[in-house]
């Protein structure tokens, strides 16, 4: 194989492809997450495997697994990948500061209403480039006692009562299992009544876990960790565990998975989405009007096709 001929077939849209294989395994959700035909990107996928002159995937009944060649060429894919952020990143950084709004999140935010909402935003201040960091919820004070950041945006469950804020979306935790698990047809339910089970978490939401657990002495059985929500889905869908995710989350991808969502009725299931800046009046222009859009947002109904009344329903046999 000709190194140069390789140039030619990894490209970053090849790349996030393969990426994506890799998570959802198949090629049809893949595609169809990354925007691109199946043909295409069945084309994309078997010239890249010519040039390698190796197979990356493996395909059978379950699904497509990675080949050592895919876990090799997946390690450098995410280097890359991370690389042309770093870029963007560093380019942003010398945008003017009246050009630029520094976000820091919370993972638990960052995965709900906030990439719909920042649209809205873009749409009508399109000169203006989003600097949105994930920053854990201990982090999130001091990172903007510092002035590293414009907004600080976290959920109010996270402990972060030293940063106080507003609230701009409201939300509310939600059990998940599977269809033929027995708390399936139990109807809202309290947490504690979901401790005999085992559990699967999601990292975003391990500071409740955390808490719940010093407030009552006791724990769930946590089966494992996952990093985001088609993981936690995609285990909670074959019965390793049940877990807790936001509404607003569910609502989202509850049409790709095969789940129950059950309302969970402790007080601090109910929870805000909170909006802190050091002094909104000092703000740049564009972080002033960013603000601002997200307060507004406060009381309305989420960027989701099922509200919350219907997701209570739908939780329901």
């Amino acid at each position: 194989m000709c190194p140069i001929s390789l140039l030619y077939h990894v490209d970053l849209v090849t790349l996030k492809l393969l990426l994506a294989i890799s998570e959802e395994g198949t090629l049809t959700r893949a595609s169809r997450r990354e925007g691109i035909a199946l043909s295409a990107a069945s084309k994309r996928l078997v010239s890249l495997e010519k040039a390698l002159g190796a197979s990356l995937f493996l395909r059978n009944g379950q699904g497509m697994q990675l080949t050592n060649a895919g876990h090799t060429l997946l390690r450098h894919a995410r280097q890359m990948l991370q690389g042309v952020q770093d870029i963007h990143q560093d380019l942003v950084r010398q945008l003017p500061a009246n050009d630029r709004v520094r976000i820091i999140a919370s993972p638990s935010a960052i995965g709900q209403s906030l990439a719909a909402d920042l649209t809205d935003y873009m749409q009508a201040h399109g000169h203006v480039r989003i600097d949105l960091q994930a920053c854990e919820s201990e982090q999130l004070v001091d990172v903007m006692a510092s002035g590293a950041a414009d907004l600080a945006i976290f959920v109010s469950l996270d402990g972060t009562e030293r940063l106080p804020g507003e609230p701009y979306r409201s939300d509310r935790l939600v059990l998940i299992t599977a269809p033929d698990h027995p708390l399936a047809s139990a109807g809202p339910i309290d947490f504690e009544q979901t401790l005999p089970y085992p559990h699967i978490g999601m990292h975003a939401y391990t500071s409740i876990y955390k808490r719940y657990e010093t407030l009552h002495h006791d724990a769930p059985d946590m089966r494992g960790h996952v990093p985001d929500v088609k993981s936690l889905c995609r285990m909670v869908a074959t019965n390793l565990g049940i877990g807790i995710m936001s509404g607003r989350l569910y609502e989202e991808v509850s049409e790709h998975f095969d789940l129950v969502a059950i309302p969970l009725e402790d007080e601090w299931s109910a929870y805000d989405l909170r909006i802190a800046t050091l002094d909104s009046e000092r703000l740049c222009p564009p972080a002033q009007a960013l603000y601002s859009h997200l307060l507004r947002l406060q009381g309305m109904p989420p960027p989701t096709s099922l509200g919350h009344d219907r997701l209570a329903m739908a939780a329901r046999p």
